[in-house]
């Protein structure tokens, strides 16, 4: 995990699926909490539904009600968006790669 950098992320999984899977051991994370502890990270993390507009046309863009709206986090900078819109929009930066 030498140098991962991973935070205010918002993660669903289906009921059934673990959480995380480290590759090199095979062990599985079932709950956010259990991932934090093994990786030091992810301690702003949710785990909800993030109401992404459509992911069946691969638009995972947030809708208006999504915990991930104006609730991320800016520490590295960024300025502009995946599609190029700039940030923040409303009343704070989104979690993800798009901003509403």
């Amino acid at each position: 995990m030498s140098g991962l950098v991973e935070s205010h992320n918002v993660f669903y999984k289906p009921s059934g699926w673990p959480f995380a899977t480290d590759e090199t051991t095979s062990n599985t994370y079932s709950a956010l909490a259990n991932w934090v502890t093994f990786s030091g990270q992810g301690s702003n993390d949710q785990t909800t539904q993030p109401l992404f507009a459509n992911v069946g046309s691969d638009d995972y863009s947030l809708t208006t009600g999504s915990p991930g709206l104006d609730d991320g986090n800016n520490s590295l900078g960024v300025t502009g968006t995946y599609d190029g819109a700039s940030r923040p929009q409303s009343g704070g930066y989104d979690r993800g790669c798009f901003e509403k």
